[in-house]
């Protein structure tokens, strides 16, 4: 399983041909407003999740906790699965179901358009420079996109 993790702050999924735009500690890719970076944005998002702007689109914020984060494809979408404290990835593996999943109760829900390829990567690092990230597919719609807590006893 792949997996993905922050030095600290949040995760963002960004569409692959605009990773240039995105500038983490470096920057900002949009003017105004009292935040300098767009790291300093994607931090500013209070929950699981949120969106923030990048120049002219959407960016999707993992937030709260550097958790970390695996995609889980699902025919022609998917869902990110991230975890606080198992001792192994094969126990996040054993305590996940898709049933699982639909049925926790959500406590973020948002809405995005998505198409193509994206980045999941660390918020602090410039898009078109970071190293450790996942590739994520997806086809072209509109997606709604939750959070949810689910507790095993797998350790």
């Amino acid at each position: 399983m792949r997996s993905v993790e922050s030095l600290g702050g949040p995760l963002v999924l960004l569409l692959e041909k605009h990773l240039r735009l995105w500038k983490g500690i470096a920057g900002s890719s949009s003017s105004g407003g009292k935040l300098t970076t767009d790291y300093d944005r994607a931090c500013a998002v209070e929950d699981y999740l949120g969106i923030i702007q990048c120049s002219h689109f959407d960016v999707l914020v993992l937030g709260d906790e550097p958790l970390r984060t695996a995609w889980f494809p699902h025919g022609d979408a998917g869902m990110f699965i991230r975890w606080v404290y198992p001792a192994t990835e094969s126990s996040v593996l054993k305590a996940f179901t898709w049933a699982s999943a639909n049925a926790a109760a959500a406590l973020t829900e948002l809405t995005l358009s998505l198409a193509g390829r994206h980045r999941l990567q660390d918020a602090a690092a410039p898009g078109d420079s970071a190293d450790g990230y996942l590739a994520i597919d997806v086809s072209p719609g509109l997606y709604q996109v939750r959070s949810g807590a689910i507790e095993s006893e797998l350790t």
